[in-house]
């Protein structure tokens, strides 16, 4: 599995003589979508905040269960990155803490999944899965994450929309709503 990952890694990773204009758009998307998608998410709590509680903690359960996951898992089990394992080409400075799952793409996806929960929000979710692809490919190409990383990232997030999925978000919202009023 680690041979594909890195096989898979080569293909998609910079070369070292990769235009410094796909080298700036990918840089620009290792890191520029997590702010686009903290204002979307803004934006849509907003709107939310009086009709649609249940939105608001569906994305901070959501998003809260994934990235706990995620440090929980990186913190247990140290799998390198690529720089570190000297494979291909980084063309970004990161720390060697361990790469699997990514934080980046995790964050990304749990806000779209989350999202996806509700359907007056599928628009703004899909967008922000984009950026989270955007974001995935970037830091691969950059030399800074495997492909497994980013997939990591995806089933994190998928999982932590699911057990979110399951919980009586409306109920828990309403009840406190009924008590404020």
């Amino acid at each position: 599995m680690e041979q594909l990952n890195q096989e898979f890694f080569l293909l998609l990773n910079a070369s070292s003589d990769a235009p410094h204009l796909a080298v700036l758009i990918a840089k620009l998307l290792a890191e520029w979508p997590i702010g686009i998608a903290m204002v979307i998410a803004t934006i849509i709590v907003i709107r939310c905040w009086t009709r649609e509680r249940a939105v608001i903690l569906q994305v901070f359960l959501t998003v809260s269960i994934a990235l706990m996951t995620t440090y929980t898992i990186r913190s247990l089990w140290y799998h390198a990155r690529p720089f570190v394992s000297e494979v291909g080409n980084t063309l970004v400075y990161h720390a060697p803490t361990s790469s699997f799952p990514s934080f980046h793409a995790t964050f990304l996806f749990s806000i779209g999944f989350s999202l996806l929960l509700t359907s007056r929000n599928r628009a703004a979710a899909l967008g922000i899965m984009a950026l989270g692809v955007l974001t995935a490919w970037a830091r691969v190409y950059l030399g800074v994450h495997f492909p497994l990383d980013m997939a990591g990232a995806l089933i994190v997030a998928l999982l932590a929309m699911a057990i979110v999925g399951r919980l009586p978000v409306d109920k828990m919202t309403r009840r406190s709503k009924d008590r404020s009023a």
